[in-house]
C-alpha cells in the first residue's frame, strides 16, 4: 500500500460526488480534517452499533458494507470502491451508531474524517449539505427500489436489474463490451 501524499488526497476528494460542488479551499479543508489509515485484506473499518465517530473516504482498495441480521444472517448493502464516502451517518447525527460493519475486501487507505468536525464543516457550507442530501436520497431511493422488486418482481427480473445495476456501478467499456468485475 502506497501512501498517497496531499495532492493525491485531494484529486480523489475532488471525485466524491458529494464534493462536486466544493471549490479547491474546501477540498483542502476537508482534506485537513481527515487522518489516513490503512486498513489490511479482511479488517474492519467500523463494525455494526459502534458509535459513529468517523465517515471515510476510500482512497484505495476496495471494501464492503455489510448489515448483521437478528438471526445472524450477513447481508451486503454495497461494495465500495475509491472515491467513494461511507459511514457518514455520525456527521448527520452526533448519536448515531453505525448500522453497519465495513470490511476490506483488499489492503485499502481511507481518510477517516471526525464526524463532529465534518458536522461543524457543514454547518458552514451549505452546498456541501446537500450533496450529502443528494447521497443519502440516493441509498434510500436505491432501498426502497430494492425493496419494491423483492415483494413485486419474480426471480428472473431482479436478477436482470441487479446485473444492470452493477453494471451501471462497476462496468467499464473494453473492445468485446462491458466488463463488469466482481470478485466475491
Amino acid at each position: 500500500m502506497g501512501v498517497p501524499g496531499r495532492s493525491d488526497i485531494e484529486a480523489s476528494l475532488r471525485q466524491v460526488g458529494v464534493f462536486s460542488n466544493a471549490n479547491l479551499d474546501e477540498i483542502r479543508m476537508i482534506a485537513q480534517l481527515g487522518v489516513l489509515r490503512g486498513i489490511e485484506e479482511g479488517a474492519y473499518f467500523f463494525f455494526q452499533g459502534d458509535p459513529a465517530e468517523y465517515l471515510y473516504i476510500l482512497l484505495s482498495g476496495r471494501a464492503k458494507l455489510c448489515q448483521i441480521m437478528p438471526n445472524g444472517q450477513q447481508v451486503n448493502l454495497r461494495t465500495l470502491l475509491p472515491n467513494q464516502l461511507f459511514g457518514a451517518v455520525g456527521a448527520i447525527d452526533a448519536q448515531s451508531a453505525y448500522p453497519a460493519f465495513a470490511q476490506a475486501l483488499e489492503d485499502s487507505i481511507a481518510l477517516a474524517i471526525g464526524s463532529a468536525a465534518f458536522r461543524q464543516f457543514l454547518e458552514t457550507h451549505a452546498h456541501i449539505s446537500f450533496g450529502m442530501m443528494r447521497l443519502m436520497t440516493g441509498y434510500i431511493q436505491e432501498m426502497q427500489a430494492r425493496f419494491s422488486d423483492l415483494a413485486t418482481v419474480q426471480v428472473e427480473q431482479r436478477i436482470a436489474r441487479t446485473l444492470l445495476r452493477l453494471a451501471g456501478q462497476y462496468g467499464r467499456t473494453i473492445d468485446e463490451g462491458l466488463l463488469v468485475e466482481l470478485p466475491f
